[in-house]
């Protein structure tokens, strides 16, 4: 069986090891707490779990830890929800991988650890994920601050790679951070609000609207000072 990046889970946390061994599956869910009336629903519910259980499928694993994690078709439960969405994780499922880092992030489930966040993100990003990419490239670049070791370069391509695709949030972040970097980057940086508030990000919006305020008082200041 291929396991990414040979983890497996201990305690809900994903730390490398040198074995192809995945953890037992839960027993059978005899006592299931339906939210959905629907039978189809419920058929799916078990045809996943089925899959989960007997072929340890990616897919599957990542539908039971969403059904349980939003609590629909069954009650939530973030205990299972975390458990199926580790054991995806762990089978390649990109968006498993990213599910769970925003459980480590907001502490959903499981004890905040933004380290452990960065790493499924970064997982997620090597899997195609533009989004994980995104955030993987802001812990990047917050580094020490958030509890992570600062890169700016990857945190920069990377940045770039989303922006370049069309990712409005990254287009935005990475325009105020060419920005504060210095007058050298400054008219790329501008260029990337621009295009960032063209793709309806509306932060990218605002920050075109303050920086022009804020040149706007610089230049009235300086011609004031200019003045005998």
């Amino acid at each position: 069986m291929n396991l990414l990046k040979n983890y497996l889970i201990m305690g809900y946390m994903l730390v490398p090891v040198f074995s192809s061994e995945i953890p037992s599956p839960l027993p059978p869910p005899l006592n299931i707490k339906w939210v959905s009336q629907d039978q189809e629903d419920r058929k799916s519910f078990l045809h996943n779990y089925e899959l989960a259980t007997r072929s340890h499928n990616a897919d599957a694993q990542f539908n039971l830890g969403y059904y349980y994690d939003e609590g629909c078709i069954v009650a939530c439960n973030l205990e299972q929800a975390i458990y199926w969405y580790t054991l995806a994780a762990i089978n390649g499922s990109s968006n498993a991988q990213f599910n769970l880092a925003q459980c480590y992030m907001i502490g959903r489930g499981v004890r905040p650890s933004v380290s452990q966040a960065a790493c499924l993100f970064k997982l997620a990003t090597e899997a195609g994920d533009l989004e994980a990419s995104y955030r993987y490239a802001n812990l990047l670049l917050m580094g020490e601050k958030v509890g992570v070791a600062k890169d700016e370069a990857e945190g920069l391509r990377l940045l770039r790679e989303a922006s370049s695709k069309g990712h409005a949030e990254a287009q935005n972040r990475l325009g105020l951070y060419l920005i504060r970097k210095g007058p050298e980057t400054l008219n790329e940086g501008m260029e990337w609000l621009r295009q960032a508030a063209k793709n309806g990000a509306i932060w990218a919006e605002y920050n075109l609207k303050k920086l022009a305020d804020e040149s706007s008082d610089q230049a009235a200041k300086d011609i004031k000072e200019a003045t005998p």
